[in-house]
């Protein structure tokens, strides 16, 4: 190739594109093989261009990172003046260490035709969606083949020919900019051209509902707040889609091991366009995938079942605490012992049987239950206990009734959950703590270095994950149901499986935790992630995703609301009354036993007067 030539027409072409992009900062990258043509260039390019830098091309990643570094602050053209085998492990390096970024446009030139074709074919369907590359072939006397990186129907990146750009020509040598096919971002996927694209997704309702999963993979479903999302996507773009799920069926995270789970793991190898199904945002996943603007947030809430009915077995005794049962004890027999000793120490009885200290003991507590009782009082004294000791009745049991009533017909549960405090308190009680694996729910504990977050990851069954860790979150929605199990999940999406199962099975605790957003993961540098918020901010403004939520949940069962749970009369039944019979039961087991007691007491000590009869007959 012709050195002198080919300066030239570098230098003009360099001169072309600055002056049509001076928005872009220009800059070259270059190996030992174009090395003299740097040193014909660079002496002119400083006066001639507003804005040049030069960077000389090594085998490692360095300087493409700190290009990239670069593309953060300003937006590059980066022309390539390098070998083809420098060209191949340059993009090579990009594509394995995702080194990216859709402020870079590159420009490679190739000094013949030969070599310029051997790049176009040798990268072709080897370049991520995202790197936007023209490439110049030289084809001699001052003319260039001219090819765009473009993306066709099935994802895959080719070389498309624009056309042949001549310098010798001024019509078209102004019409460079156009035939590299370089336009702005917010120009960019406004229309993909009825591309195909595979899409990510797990069957979660309120967002998804499959339909019907086809034999090569392929979901078919048509209803859903992200399906009716992915649809307005699609219309606006002009794109089709083909709904696949992961494997694993998990939503994904990175791995100690540097594999990728879930959607988020398909999307990150580009196995999949972009994933939906209301992933959340989170940092560590940022690492490996991009997201689109948020379109939906939520909070982590606490399912639990429905507190039980506290047992009424020892009803009659909760109206007064133990202290209150102690207090009237000690009256009782205080009360019986005062009158009993008082009737002892004056002989107020000799005409009638005096009562013993046990008829005193019965009929106190007679008047404590008010049933009247049998003590004849004859002088004041006795007069004044007595008449204080049934004030002393009458205003125990006006408020015993009162709070045996408010018993009886006001139950009492068992102490729901609301709050992440009340788990440790869960867990001493049996119960299992549970969350979706592979989700942002999971790794909140599992990366918490201190506070109440690394406390409950203690709290989760480690030793046999299976039992806390769950694959889809209406397994452990279900789990609340069937066994001793605590489920923390995103609030709006609990609440709609606890509708289908039955909203009044679950308890849902009062405080919320964790507030999170919602987006669309998709590879990193992709050009589409933009026009996917742009279209999602339209659709928030707009409120169709409020409605399409709203609409959705409108669609759940309801379960039939019981008689009591209506607020209507009912009788008192058996279980109100369970503690009344429980005592007689209790009592007539107790005069059982003291009759036997008695009945054998009493054959002993006949068998002893018969005993001391006979011998004092002999005698």
């Amino acid at each position: 190739m012709n050195r002198k030539s080919l300066s030239d027409d570098l230098r003009l072409i360099l001169k072309t594109l600055d002056a049509s992009h001076a928005s872009r900062h220009l800059e070259i990258l270059f190996d030992a093989e174009y090395e003299d043509y740097i040193r014909d260039l660079s002496p002119h390019l400083s006066v001639e261009l507003s804005s040049l830098a030069i960077y000389e091309y090594n085998a490692t990643s360095t300087t493409i990172q700190r290009l990239l570094l670069e593309s953060a602050k300003r937006k590059i053209m980066l022309f390539v003046l390098c070998s083809t085998g420098s060209i191949f492990n340059l993009f090579q390096i990009i594509q394995l260490q995702t080194l990216k970024s859709h402020f870079i446009k590159w420009v490679l030139v190739s000094g013949t035709e030969k070599t310029g074709f051997d790049v176009k074919y040798g990268l072709e369907g080897k370049i991520f969606e995202g790197t936007e590359i023209s490439l110049l072939n030289n084809l001699g006397s001052g003319k260039f083949s001219v090819f765009s990186s473009h993306v066709d129907y099935q994802g895959v990146t080719r070389f498309l020919f624009k056309g042949v750009w001549d310098n010798k020509i001024p019509e078209t040598r102004r019409q460079l900019p156009l035939l590299m096919g370089f336009r702005e971002e917010e120009e960019h996927f406004t229309d993909m051209q009825g591309r195909r694209m595979t899409v990510a997704v797990l069957e979660l309702w309120p967002f998804v509902r499959f339909n019907e999963v086809l034999k090569d993979g392929t979901i078919l479903a048509d209803s859903g707040t992200d399906i009716l999302m992915l649809n307005a996507l699609s219309t606006a773009l002009n794109f089709t889609y083909r709904l696949v799920a992961p494997k694993d069926s998990t939503w994904g995270f990175p791995q100690p091991d540097g594999t990728v789970s879930g959607m988020i793991g398909m999307v990150a190898r580009r196995e999949a366009a972009f994933a939906i199904c209301s992933i959340s945002i989170h940092e560590k996943r940022k690492t490996v995938v991009d997201f689109s603007t948020w379109y939906s947030q939520g909070y982590l809430q606490i399912f639990s079942r429905a507190p039980k009915q506290k047992s009424r077995a020892l009803a009659v005794l909760s109206p007064f605490p133990l202290q209150v049962w102690i207090g009237i004890t000690i009256s009782v027999l205080g009360t019986a012992t005062i009158l009993a000793l008082q009737s002892k120490m004056l002989d107020l009885y000799r005409i009638n049987r005096m009562l013993n200290v046990e008829e005193y003991y019965f009929n106190i507590f007679r008047s404590l239950v008010i049933q009247g009782n049998m003590i004849k009082a004859k002088l004041w004294s006795q007069r004044f206990i007595l008449f204080f000791w049934y004030l002393f009745c009458l205003i125990n049991a006006a408020l015993y009734s009162g709070m045996l009533t408010a018993v009886i017909t006001v139950p009492e549960f068992e102490t729901p959950i609301n709050a992440l405090s009340d788990l440790a308190r869960a867990v001493k009680e049996g119960f299992t703590l549970g969350v979706t694996r592979e989700t942002t729910n999971e790794y909140i504990f599992k990366e918490a270095t201190e506070g109440i977050y690394k406390e409950i990851w203690g709290l989760f069954n480690h030793k046999d994950r299976s039992k806390s860790f769950v694959d889809r979150p209406p397994t452990g929605m279900k789990w609340v149901l069937e066994k001793k199990f605590v489920f923390i999940w995103y609030g709006i999406m609990g609440k709609n499986i606890a509708e289908e199962l039955g909203r009044s099975k679950f308890h849902i605790s009062r405080d919320t935790f964790f507030p999170d957003n919602f987006g669309i993961p998709v590879p990193p540098g992709v050009p589409y992630e933009e026009p996917f918020s742009r279209i999602l901010l339209k659709m928030i403004e707009g409120g169709l995703l409020n409605k399409w939520e709203a609409d959705a949940f409108r669609k759940n069962p309801k379960p039939r609301i019981s008689d009591d749970e209506e607020g209507r009369f009912s009788a008192f039944t058996l279980s109100h009354l369970q503690a009344a019979f429980i005592l007689l039961a209790l009592g007539t087991l107790l005069a059982l036993i003291t009759l036997i007691i008695e009945v054998l007491l009493r054959i002993v000590v006949n068998k002893d007067r018969v005993v001391y009869l006979s011998l004092y007959t002999l005698n």
